[in-house]
């Protein structure tokens, strides 16, 4: 293995085609973004434009997708079409103002990937780099490490939600929202949310 072919300056990168297993074209990486936190690369910029026809979006690939072929200098890309159709793009007019913690976190989901900044490796400055959200059960907070949290999880922190009790979320002005095992709740939200537990079959009361 020639080692020119190997360890590659970033500069060199950009333009690079991406192509699928049988060496068919599908598109070009358009740059590299590091997170300077966590002193690794965060996601890489592609562009599909020949290959999905859409000529005004770019993007944000994880990094553990692409593998490098050393011999036709080109990457490649093992995923169906209509993953990456479906895939969360950015304008690449507004790029790269349009990119946030936010953008990313929903490509590393859609692909699958588990994000760098949840994994047990332990990065430099990690307590930093991973963003934490708050939410409250019975008026004590706690942090969160994920963007979501389903009804479930939310029965396993702290002292814990009995199975005999009822999860609710509190709404300003209405009655608490029922909150099933398997329900995603948004932490994101700038108002913190706010959980609380009743008996079964009782009436969830107005906040």
């Amino acid at each position: 293995m020639k080692e020119q072919t190997r360890f590659i300056p970033t500069s060199r990168l950009k333009r690079y085609d991406v192509v699928n297993k049988k060496g068919q074209d599908m598109g070009q990486v358009q740059t590299f973004v590091v997170d300077m936190v966590a002193g690794r690369i965060a996601f890489v910029v592609v562009s599909f434009e020949g290959f999905l026809g859409i000529s005004d979006k770019w993007f944000a690939m994880p990094w553990e997708l692409l593998s490098w072929s050393t011999d036709k200098k080109k990457f490649i890309l093992d995923m169906p079409q209509d993953v990456l159709e479906k895939a969360p793009g950015m304008d690449k007019n507004k790029w790269p103002d349009n990119v946030d913690f936010d953008l990313i976190a929903k490509s590393y989901s859609h692909f699958g990937v588990a994000p760098y900044w949840e994994s047990s490796f332990d990065y430099p400055n990690k307590e930093i780099m991973v963003q934490k959200y708050k939410f409250k059960i019975e008026n004590v907070t706690y942090e969160w490490a994920k963007r979501f949290i389903t009804g479930q999880e939310v029965r396993g922190v702290g002292p814990g939600i009995p199975a005999n009790m009822d999860l609710f979320l509190k709404v300003t002005g209405k009655p608490g929202r029922l909150i099933a095992n398997g329900e995603s709740v948004d932490l994101s939200p700038t108002e913190i949310a706010k959980f609380y537990s009743q008996q079964t079959s009782s009436t969830a009361g107005t906040n």
